[in-house]
């Protein structure tokens, strides 16, 4: 509210268009530098921990995507994006803590062949995992595709934001690296220890609950996004 009505005079360009420059130029630059920065120190980490919690840095320069666009769409994205993100990511660190409690550790090396351990349980984890890489037709593409669709009719309109959606894509084909090097050592490489892992039975309804919000709100986005449109109809600004 701060920014789109308070602040909307000093918007300025992203791209300091005729020298105006202004918070919108501020947060397009944050907002490169979260995605870049984010995903370069998640490629290197062991620690799945740490490895999401970078990712998140990246992700936080997605969602600054649509708030740079400034339009009703691109807000409304936001919202719908930091929904689906809260259950991609709870269902995503669920498995790690399910895995760390019955191995001891939640390093990359503890993840090893728990696909034959616990196929259950590496399913949910694929489909969290596919859709924090967006892949379709998970909630994460389509969060991703609304943000990146809203800069797009922003450009369209007013010049300048064309280049932010290409540095999001290309973040987006960067952050492939280590989300399937998760999926690799889950099913690819062989498990140091045969024993089946379990996890408790309120673990599974709620990582069953994550993942089939996960999958709804990809398939069928339309009601949630309708809402939040209605919702923010109090924002001066087009669609």
């Amino acid at each position: 509210k701060i920014l789109l009505l308070s602040l909307a005079p000093i918007g300025g360009s992203p791209l300091c268009h005729n020298f105006q420059g202004g918070w919108e130029s501020l947060l397009a630059l944050i907002a490169v530098l979260s995605m870049t920065l984010g995903n370069l120190v998640a490629m290197t980490q062991k620690n799945l921990k740490r490895l999401l919690a970078y990712s998140s840095i990246a992700h936080a320069g997605y969602i600054l995507v649509g708030v740079v666009a400034a339009t009703r769409m691109g807000i409304a994205s936001v919202f719908y994006y930091l929904a689906i993100y809260a259950f991609t990511n709870l269902g995503a660190f669920g498995v790690i803590a399910t895995v760390a409690a019955k191995t001891g550790g939640d390093d990359l090396s503890d993840f090893s062949g728990i696909g034959k351990r616990s196929p259950l349980l590496s399913f949910f984890m694929v489909i969290f995992i596919l859709s924090l890489a967006g892949f379709p037709p998970l909630e994460g593409f389509f969060g991703k595709f609304y943000l990146f669709l809203s800069a797009v009719g922003r450009d369209a309109e007013r010049d300048g934001l064309m280049w932010l959606v290409v540095a999001g894509v290309a973040n987006s084909a960067i952050s492939l690296y280590y989300y399937l090097k998760i999926l690799k050592q889950m099913y690819i490489i062989e498990p140091t220890n045969a024993e089946p892992l379990r996890a408790s039975p309120s673990m599974m309804v709620a990582l069953a609950l994550s993942a089939l919000v996960v999958v709804g709100l990809g398939v069928y986005p339309s009601p949630i996004l309708s809402l939040l449109n209605n919702l923010l109809s109090y924002l001066p600004f087009g669609s």
